[in-house]
């Protein structure tokens, strides 16, 4: 793909330096001659690399599936091959048939015993740090969070639904799930993502009443999500304890990052645009993705449960990649 570059040259800053003085020592006619000339030279420049850089109009990949309507393709195509992983028996993770793993019915529920205790909202998110994943590190027991939510902002929204599953020995032993009543409506655009309605949380508990047994299921244990800065403060704002915890946070968004690698992205014009020639892994890193690549499968998607265990399978493949458990 062709990258193009803007080198507009000494002269160019020369001139915008001699206008910026002008308009310092107010002399107006002069820096309207300086910027002129400068506006003058960038259309050069620009006129040249248009030549030595031409837009190719890149065809509509006729093999791609249609997308929904009210959703956009971010490129125009993709190319057909890519690095993938390949485990020690040479099967490549984007070849494997899914990975169904364990299924979410099956692993024990947790008694959550509903509180009286008050919990207030609070405000001003505190600082934490997230660990990673190391080669010598001991990593088989964790728990993974999910929320659902009314939306995007949580000093604002609230949580609709909250779960989590406990893995020990890097397997599923028990999970906590409950729906949340947000005391607040909820609106059709998050219910057209999690599907979960109103009437569906009439009856649920509140998050205070939920959140002391929350946290005991939790219990100091090594937190895992993906992109888990935003469940920590949904609960956080919702009036949770868990920050004052000791607790390693990791987070598989981010260590999806060190080891697997996006299309290059190159600036062209007014935007960016992905460079599907370049060597990469996986088209971006949100969870469905990543989780097509290892070959794991979420039965319900934007659902905290099925999601909490999927992300707890993508941590352990994360996990087994980088301290070597296969080749890469």
């Amino acid at each position: 793909m062709n990258t193009r570059k803007n080198k507009l040259g000494g002269l160019f800053w020369f001139l915008v330096i001699m206008a910026i003085g002008c308009i310092t020592s107010g002399n107006i006619g002069g820096a309207l001659v300086f910027a002129a000339l400068a506006f003058w030279r960038y259309l050069i420049v620009q006129k040249k690399q248009d030549q030595v850089f031409p837009i190719e109009e890149q065809p509509i990949n006729p093999s791609l599936p249609d997308l929904p309507q009210n959703q956009k393709r971010t490129t125009a195509t993709q190319p057909s091959g890519r690095k993938t992983l390949t485990t020690d028996n040479n099967v490549k993770s984007k070849d494997k048939p899914k990975y169904a793993g364990p299924e979410l019915e099956d692993i024990p529920i947790y008694n959550i015993e509903l509180s009286q205790e008050k919990r207030n909202r609070k405000q001003g998110f505190p600082e934490y740090t997230h660990s990673g994943i190391t080669r010598t590190g001991h990593f088989d027991h964790f728990v993974v969070v999910d929320t659902e939510t009314t939306g995007l902002a949580p000093h604002r929204d609230r949580i609709v639904e909250l779960s989590a599953i406990k893995y020990r020995d890097c397997e599923p032993v028990e999970r906590f799930q409950t729906l949340i009543n947000p005391k607040k409506e909820i609106p059709e655009e998050a219910t057209a993502v999690n599907h979960i309605t109103n009437e569906m949380v009439a009856g649920a508990p509140t998050i205070a009443q939920v959140l002391p047994a929350f946290e005991k299921f939790i219990n100091g244990q090594i937190i895992v999500g993906h992109n888990l800065q935003f469940d920590l403060k949904m609960l956080y704002y919702s009036g949770s304890n868990i920050m004052e915890a000791k607790h390693k946070y990791i987070d598989t968004l981010q260590q999806s990052r060190r080891i697997l690698k996006a299309p290059k992205r190159n600036y062209h014009g007014n935007s960016w645009d992905d460079d599907w020639d370049s060597d990469y892994d996986v088209e971006n890193f949100k969870l469905g993705t990543l989780l097509d690549y290892y070959g794991i499968e979420n039965e319900e998607a934007h659902r905290s449960a099925s999601d909490a265990l999927a992300t707890g399978q993508l941590f352990v493949e994360l996990c087994n990649q980088i301290q070597n458990k296969y080749e890469v």
